[in-house]
């Protein structure tokens, strides 16, 4: 490591956000793109340490660190990018501004933002529209993608380019530190020094540039029989000067390979209620999107038809449309089907895509998917074109090589590449400019005399003869004027694809990773739109920590570039499993379910990674006490009230869960009164209710126990049970994802309809059964727990409960529904982290002003309690059923009771065993050695 002298330096200065973490700088080492071998053996993408700076002050230091030293900086926003700017060629630090992510002013009448460097484009445009101000435009990775990445990538083509130009025109200034230490603000003419260049001139620090008023748009969607006549609406649209905002497309392969993308993908493993196919396009078409502001819908729309059908093309309905634009963020979906996908970029003019595209298909010999976005007008459009391929077979370094053509074509029909970066650093005078390139190699030779900036990129060898990557710019050329004689050898040499022959798995999958999991591995998109959702991210903060590492991950250790440690292990555990991932990734891959069928049951078996922590004493207490926590089974009936009505058969039957039976008892007593003053009876287990098996499936380890699952269908069985209610979201995402999987690996019938609480007492209230008579006087906020919220989709029927209480002020979080942050429960096995997450839960709560914190989860309800207690916070936590209750004059018990239970059980049996395995934590937060192997 050329590090090795500085490394206490980087610490004193970085502290937990420097990483030397093996398996982390790996991940660093990458971007969205998979480089193809022969590219990764002329360079070195390894980086010798990460780190997160939170400051320019910071970054100044690490500056004079690295002057000093004569090590590479290779500036990294969040790595949703495809030209490998972001990618280091001679080792070095990478630099994630990840956390440099504040948005520091918005001036409403100027129009105008200033953001730092690590903003999200999704996160600025929510906070302009608090203000009534929008973004001119912004990327379709704008869910995952920062500020200066877009800046530092160029290009600068996105959503509403057609009618607010690229992302250059809208800057007003750019601050950077260079080399040399100083810090300039850039303006005018001057961003040429910055936009485009990876970094290559100075770290990004500040940003302002122009927004515009929100306004409503209206999404119209067209169907045409050929791309002729698509580009001929374009034509048209930019002679009649019609104001759109935004102009896509993309053609009938796009279409047809989303379309089975999606449904590949929601048929294989339906564990959650997402991936309901939606409305498709007319067989064969070619898809436009036109989008323009309401409130000139009456000019712009008659004109719109009359193109439109003027061009052959067919308006689609509107909730199409709806859905399409909704859709807008997905365009990569169809790489489910590869599960790697091949992609190119050129800048094109209109009139010539129809052209354009058939060339491309002639000369690459495959089928390939198109789409775009247009500019400048209508006059210029930037054109993705996409192959299917599988990165696992022998020839598919090739495949890079056939990507190469479409660029060549273009270039020779007046077209552009989009950008340089690394790989199309020799095109740098046509993507970029050569008087732009040329001004900008000569200000960073003025300011980086020793090339310590992101070197290799941008800047071809004509310029930068010391270049690290000036040899592949050989290759590069030689491949994109071979395209016929690499088919060829491909078609020979090239092997074939794994593919997707999916093999069925015992209870839940021996064979290592299992192959459905693999091919998913492979099939992610790396877009990152998992990691800015998901709750162990945000929290640890490190590219290990997000699904979309893990995934890559999965694949350096498949390839033998990465080995398993302490840490990565933990890594996996830490995950909160709050579903996040699942809602937003593009390729629809079941992440979460993964970890819990697959990968966590392969660790188990991992020489290198202790387990026995997490998963011995839950299952010996689960053997012997039929509770992962070890409560006396004889106890686990002591909450049933004196005078519940509780049936021994029947069709419907009430499931409290463990931690309403022995912590959190009002979540269960209020459920059988509620019941019973409806008139239901239900069945109850009573002593052979045993634990669901949750606490089991989140070790990975559901198929340890067997007897458990199959125990609890029979009871249920044997006394007819037809619906099964529970008040526990961890039970209820138990019996109603997983028990049928289950119960069909172990052969045996389960027929059960499962139910939450809420369900039933949203039915019950409307059905006049349950009326809420009395005023419960209370400014509440409700959190939303993550397993029937994000994994069910009941979000409307707690709301429904708490809207038909008198006296009910209900003030939603800024997160809510399916988008509700998670309070981190699951990750209690590493305390600190899941008190923390619990924490800025329980601050957003407050943001709210509510007095009450209500949810309908009894281990959510018992993490926020625990951190209401560690922040002294005035809050204080309720269920709703004890809103409910109160409401209709049931006996409801005191708050003050159950948070005394809690925090005995907390603090008496979880937290000292807890505390023996901290320092795992510790690892996880700030990885500064290069392995962790006991």
């Amino acid at each position: 490591m050329m590090l090795d002298d500085c490394k206490d330096e980087l610490v004193n200065l970085f502290g937990d956000r420097v990483a030397f973490h093996d398996v982390e700088r790996l991940l660093y080492s990458k971007d969205m793109v998979t480089l193809p071998g022969f590219v990764r053996d002329k360079i070195n993408t390894m980086p010798d340490c990460v780190v997160q700076p939170l400051s320019v002050d910071e970054l100044s230091e690490l500056v004079k660190l690295a002057s000093r030293h004569v090590f590479a900086l290779v500036p990294r926003g969040a790595g949703t990018a495809g030209y490998g700017g972001a990618v280091p060629t001679r080792g070095g630090v990478v630099v994630d501004f990840s956390r440099m992510n504040r948005i520091i002013d918005v001036d409403v009448g100027e129009r105008t933002v200033v953001v730092e460097p690590g903003v999200l484009w999704e996160d600025l445009e929510d906070e302009l529209g608090k203000k009534g101000l929008s973004l001119m435009l912004y990327p379709s990775s704008a869910i995952s993608s920062t500020v200066s990445g877009w800046i530092a990538n160029g290009g600068g083509v996105g959503i509403g380019s057609f009618g607010c130009g690229t992302l250059r025109e809208r800057l007003v200034e750019v601050e950077i530190l260079t080399a040399s230490g100083d810090l300039r603000t850039l303006n005018g003419d001057d961003i040429d020094l910055v936009f485009g260049m990876s970094g290559t001139t100075g770290f990004i620090t500040r940003i302002k540039l122009e927004v515009m008023d929100l306004k409503d748009i209206i999404p119209v969607a067209a169907a045409y029989n050929s791309l002729e006549d698509l580009t001929t609406s374009i034509e048209r649209i930019r002679d009649r000067n019609i104001g759109l905002w935004h102009l896509s497309f993309k053609d009938s392969q796009h279409v047809e390979w989303g379309v089975a993308a999606e449904e590949l993908q929601a048929e294989r493993m339906p564990l959650h209620h997402e991936g309901e196919h939606g409305l498709k396009a007319p067989k064969g078409a070619h898809i436009a999107m036109y989008v323009y502001p309401a409130d000139r819908e009456d000019e712009i729309k008659p004109e719109l038809l009359d193109v439109v059908e003027s061009c052959n093309g067919m308006v689609l309905d509107e909730s199409f449309a709806k859905q399409e634009w909704d859709d807008r963020f997905n365009h990569l979906r169809l790489k489910a089907l590869g599960p790697s996908l091949v992609s190119s970029e050129i800048v094109i003019q209109v009139e010539k895509i129809p052209e354009f595209a058939s060339e491309v298909l002639h000369r690459i010999g495959c089928d390939a998917a198109f789409e775009g976005v247009v500019f400048d007008g209508g006059r210029w459009a930037t054109v993705l074109i996409h192959t299917l391929e599988d990165e696992r077979r022998r020839g598919a370094m090739l495949s890079f090589a056939k990507s190469l053509a479409p660029i060549k074509i273009g270039e020779d029909m007046g077209g552009r590449p989009y950008t340089a970066g690394m790989l199309l650093n020799i095109d740098a005078d046509l993507s970029i400019g050569r008087e732009k390139i040329q001004k900008a190699y000569a200000f960073k030779k003025s300011v980086d005399p020793r090339g310590i900036m992101n070197p290799g990129k941008v800047f071809p060898e004509s310029l930068d003869s010391d270049s690290p990557t000036r040899s592949l710019g050989m290759y590069i050329k030689l491949a994109r004027n071979a395209t016929g004689l690499i088919t060829a050898i491909d078609e020979v040499y090239g092997g074939r694809a794994p593919g997707r022959e999916f093999k069925p798995r015992g209870l839940v999958g021996k064979e290592t990773f299992g192959r459905e999991m693999v091919y998913d591995a492979y099939a992610c998109i790396s877009c990152g739109y998992c990691r800015s959702k998901c709750t162990e991210f945000k929290t640890i903060g490190w590219e290990s920590a997000s699904p979309r590492g893990k995934f890559n991950f999965i694949r350096e250790y498949i390839d033998n570039r990465a080995a398993l440690d302490e840490r990565i292990g933990d890594i996996f555990f830490a995950c909160t499993t709050c579903e996040n991932c699942n809602l937003v990734c593009q390729a629809k891959i079941p992440i979460e379910q993964w970890w819990d069928l697959t990968m966590r049951p392969v660790l188990k078996d991992e020489k290198a990674y202790d387990f026995s922590f997490l998963f011995k004493p839950s299952y010996d207490n689960l053997l012997e006490h039929h509770n992962a926590a070890g409560n006396p089974h004889e106890l686990r009936t002591a909450w049933v009230p004196d005078n519940a009505r509780l049936a021994d058969e029947g069709e419907v039957a009430y499931f409290a869960g463990c931690i309403a039976s022995y912590t959190v008892k009002n979540l269960a007593e209020n459920a059988i009164r509620l019941l019973n003053h409806a008139g239901i009876e239900p069945v109850y287990l009573r002593e052979e209710e045993w634990c669901c098996g949750a606490p089991m499936g989140l070790v990975g380890r559901f198929e340890d126990i067997p007897e458990v699952i199959k125990h609890n269908i029979e009871e249920l069985n044997k006394r007819g049970v037809k619906t099964l209610i529970t008040s526990c979201p961890g039970c209820w995402v138990t019996f109603a994802h997983y028990y049928p999987l289950l119960a069909k690996m172990l052969d045996i019938p389960y027929e059960i309809k499962v139910e939450h609480i809420t369900q039933v007492l949203t039915r019950l209230i409307k059905e006049g059964k349950i009326t809420p008579e009395k005023e419960v006087k209370q400014k509440i906020t409700y959190h939303d727990p993550c397993h029937i919220g994000r994994a069910g989709g009941i979000c409307d029927e707690p709301r429904e409960v708490l809207q038909s209480i008198s006296g009910i002020e209900l003030v939603e979080m800024p997160a809510n529904r399916e988008n509700a942050n998670c309070d981190g429960r699951h990750t209690i096995r590493f305390p600190e982290i899941g008190k923390k997450i619990a924490i800025d839960r329980v601050r957003e709560a407050e943001g709210t002003g509510a007095d009450l914190l209500v949810s309908t989860c009894s281990s959510c309800e018992t993490n926020l309690r625990i951190a209401v207690r560690e922040i002294a916070s005035k809050l204080k936590v309720v269920d709703i059923s004890d809103l409910l209750a109160e409401s209709i004059g049931l006996p409801v018990r005191d708050s003050k009771e159950i948070e005394t239970l809690v925090y005995n059980a907390y603090d008496n049996k979880q937290k000292p065993k807890l505390e023996e395995e901290a320092y795992r934590a510790e690892n996880i937060m700030a990885p500064h050695q290069k392995s962790y192997v006991k």
